[in-house]
C-alpha cells in the first residue's frame, strides 16, 4: 500500500519529512517507517486507510499500519500554505511530491554532503517539543547518518534533559530503536543517549548492563553494555527481533545471582522474562515480542548444541527462529574472544538435523528408522 500516493490520488499536496526525506536523499533503506506531511484534516486522512490510529506523539498526528507488515506510516496534518518543520535543523528537509524536488529552507545540503558537528540548539523552554525528543533525533542523526555531537553538544543535551520534562511515550521509543536498529552506527546512537541521560531515565533495564563486569579473559571488550553495543558491528543486515534480541541478550546477568562456576545462573530466563516487560511497554506487537523472547531465552544453547543429544535440543531447532538464534550466537560471539568454531559447529548440527527431518528412513537424530 502506496500510502503517500493515495493522499496525492485524493489532492492533498504531500510530502516526504524528516527521517524519511533524508532517507530518500541517502539512498538508504528505512526502517519501517515512512514520515510524511499533508496539507489535511485529521477526518479527511482517516477516512481513506483501514488501520489507523491516533498515537499522541510529537511527530505524527496519525499513523497508519500495513496489515501484516512491521511498517508504519507517521503523518502530520498541515493547514495549506504551511510547511513541515523538523525538531531540528536537519530534520527540516522535506521532499515535495508535487514538484518532485527536495526542499531545503534552512540550507543544510552543504552537511548532507559532508556531515559534521551537530548543531543542538540552546533552549531554554521547551513549547512545542520536549527536550528528550531532541536527544533522539540527535541520537539518530548521529548513528544513521554519520553526524557528530561534540562534548559541547552532550553538555548542551545533558542540560536539556535535566529540565524535568514527561518522558517520551512509549511508541516514540519504539520507533527511536527501529530507526536505530536499521542505522549505519546503532552503537553511537546508544552512546549520544547514554551521554545525555536518556537510558538511565526510559530504559533503566539497558542501563542496568552499565558497569556488570565479565570475566576478560572472553570479555575483554568491557562489561555487558560495552559487550552489547560491539555485538551491534557484527550484523550483517537489518532483522528487528535479531537487533533487539542482541539489545535484551545479556540484560538478565544484572539480575543474576552466581550458582558454583556460572557467575549469571540463568541470566538467559530472567533476561527473556524482563525483556519481555520491556518489549511490551514499548507497544512492540505480540508476534514481534515472542520471537525476540524465543531468542533471549535460548540464546545460550548454540554454544551447547555440538555437545547434548538431539532429543534435548531439537525441541529449539524445530522452531522458526532458529536460523535468527544462530544469527544472534554469531553477533554475540564475534564481539568477544570465543572465536567462531563454536558457530560452526551449530550450523553443522542444524544442517545434518534438518536433512535427517526431511529423510523419512531416518530419525532425527541420524539412526536408521525402525518400522513395525
Amino acid at each position: 500500500m502506496d500510502v503517500a500516493q493515495r493522499l496525492i490520488d485524493q489532492g492533498y499536496r504531500s510530502y516526504m519529512t524528516g527521517f524519511s526525506a533524508l532517507d530518500k536523499y541517502y539512498g538508504l533503506e528505512s526502517a519501517g517507517i515512512f514520515s510524511l506531511a499533508a496539507e489535511a484534516d485529521l477526518v479527511g486522512i482517516s477516512s481513506l486507510f483501514d488501520e489507523v490510529s491516533f498515537p499522541s506523539i510529537g511527530e505524527a498526528d496519525i499513523m497508519v499500519e500495513v496489515r501484516n507488515t512491521n511498517t508504519r506510516y507517521l503523518i502530520q496534518t498541515l493547514e495549506q500554505g504551511d510547511v513541515p518543520v523538523g525538531r531540528l535543523r536537519h530534520t527540516s528537509f522535506w521532499f515535495d511530491f508535487t514538484r518532485r524536488a527536495y526542499q531545503d529552507p534552512l540550507g543544510i545540503y552543504p552537511d548532507l554532503r559532508k556531515p559534521g558537528i551537530l548543531e543542538i540548539p540552546d533552549f531554554t523552554e521547551w513549547d512545542a517539543y520536549s527536550p528528550w525528543a531532541i536527544a533522539a533525533d540527535a541520537a539518530v542523526l548521529v548513528s544513521r547518518y554519520g553526524f557528530i555531537v561534540d562534548e559541547a553538544g552532550t553538555e548542551r543535551l545533558s542540560l536539556l534533559v535535566g529540565m524535568q520534562a514527561p518522558l517520551m511515550a512509549p511508541m516514540e521509543q519504539q520507533l527511536l530503536i527501529r530507526r536505530l536498529c536499521s542505522s549505519r552506527e546503532p552503537a553511537a546512537g546508544f552512546k549520544v543517549l547514554d551521554r545525555c541521560g536518556f537510558i538511565d531515565t526510559h530504559w533503566p533495564l539497558i542501563a542496568a548492563m552499565k558497569g556488570v563486569e565479565q570475566d576478560k579473559d572472553f570479555h575483554p571488550e568491557g562489561d555487558v553494555w560495552n559487550h552489547t553495543l560491539e555485538t551491534f558491528s557484527h550484523l550483517k543486515q537489518t532483522d528487528l527481533a535479531v537487533f533487539l534480541a542482541l539489545l535484551l541478550h545479556d540484560c538478565g546477568k544484572a539480575f543474576a545471582s552466581p550458582s558454583g562456576k556460572n557467575r549469571f545462573d540463568r541470566h538467559a530466563q530472567i533476561g527473556a522474562a524482563r525483556g519481555r516487560r520491556f518489549l511490551h511497554n514499548l507497544e512492540f506487537s505480540e508476534s514481534v515480542i515472542e520471537q525476540v523472547v524465543f531468542l533471549v531465552r535460548e540464546h545460550m544453547i548454540p554454544s551447547l548444541i555440538s555437545r547434548l543429544p538431539v532429543y534435548r535440543t531439537e525441541r529449539v531447532m524445530d522452531n522458526p527462529g532458529f536460523p535468527d538464534l544462530l544469527e544472534v550466537y554469531r553477533c554475540d560471539v564475534s564481539s568477544a574472544f570465543y572465536g567462531l568454531d563454536g558457530y560452526y559447529k551449530a550450523c553443522e548440527v542444524y544442517r545434518r538435523y534438518m536433512k535427517h527431518k526431511r529423510n523419512p528412513y531416518r530419525e532425527s537424530d541420524g539412526q536408521r528408522r525402525r518400522y513395525g
